[in-house]
């Protein structure tokens, strides 16, 4: 009820998504002898013993970090227009989350609180 009444959208977030993460784990494994691979660290080490036969061998040279420069950056009216409108419409979405969030708060906590 806490988050509810904070009044902070972000603080909302966090905790429905908190609620809502999928907690599901690995499931079993074979490994090339046909056993099954069932706890976290043996799976580990399969996965890990695959993805080094396809990925590629370190040459111990580090890739360029991209020296080049932005030369010229293109302003226009429908891409400003865009970015502003994308911005309200986002705004107004917040401010018509948090009237139904005031709304409706007692269901929301029942909800979320039931998960």
């Amino acid at each position: 009820m806490q988050v509810l009444n904070a009044n902070n959208v972000g603080a909302f977030y966090r905790f429905a998504s908190k609620r809502l993460r999928n907690k599901t784990e690995i499931s079993p494994l074979y490994d090339s002898s046909g056993q099954i691979c069932v706890d976290d660290a043996s799976k580990a080490n399969l996965l890990n013993e695959y993805f080094s036969t396809v990925g590629t061998v370190d040459n111990g040279v580090s890739p360029s970090s991209g020296t080049q420069k932005l030369l010229q950056i293109l302003f226009t009216e429908a891409a400003v227009t865009s970015a502003i409108a994308y911005v309200s419409l986002k705004a107004i979405y917040l401010v018509v989350l948090m009237d139904y969030r005031r709304c409706f708060s007692n269901v929301l906590a029942a909800v979320l609180l039931d998960l």
